[in-house]
């Protein structure tokens, strides 16, 4: 028998299916997505989640044990985002003409690459405080 809690999830992520996101809309109202690829999409989007929340569950499984501050895990959620938002407006925010300065100059793979690896660094950082933290209370203990 499937328990109380999961059924009230259940019933919170069925609404979300028969929303369209953003990225799979097609081209307007009349071109939607059929109901399957709509829920193909959600599933992705999901897996997707699950892998950029790997860390932050990491950290959330040792919060209590190892009395961490929440700050460490906050602040990269918080670049993160904050770098996906200039990504995408990057028209509206006046940036493209930094942007192309710095191709003069720079290559583009170049800037992707260090922008790629700052990202991954912030997305592994909650588990190299954890790590950190770990390592500190065993040696306080020796």
């Amino acid at each position: 028998m499937i328990k109380i809690k999961y059924l009230n999830v259940f019933w919170l992520i069925v609404p979300i299916l028969f929303l369209q996101p953003s990225f799979a809309c097609g081209c307007g109202g009349e071109n939607s997505l059929s109901l399957s690829y709509q829920i193909l999409t959600w599933i992705i989007w999901l897996i997707i989640l699950f892998i950029y929340f790997i860390p932050s569950l990491w950290f959330v499984k040792f919060y209590q044990f190892l009395s961490l501050k929440i700050v460490h895990f906050i602040v990269p959620h918080m670049i993160l985002f904050l770098m996906i938002g200039v990504l995408f407006n990057t028209d509206t925010l006046g940036l493209m003409k930094i942007y192309d300065q710095i191709r003069d100059v720079i290559p583009p793979f170049f800037v992707i690459f260090v922008v790629g690896i700052f990202a991954l660094f912030l997305w592994f950082y909650p588990i190299l405080y954890v790590l950190k933290m770990n390592g500190k209370r065993t040696t306080s203990k020796v």
